[in-house]
């Protein structure tokens, strides 16, 4: 419960895919200019 766990997608950047917003504080930006 104290630790954290730091999930990596490499399946997903194996496949191609990219993200738009590779980090929460990025999104959230994005989402609260709109």
């Amino acid at each position: 419960v104290l630790d954290g766990q730091k999930v990596l997608p490499l399946r997903a950047k194996e496949l191609g895919f990219s993200y738009r917003y590779p980090y929460i504080n990025n999104a959230l930006k994005a989402i609260m200019s709109d």
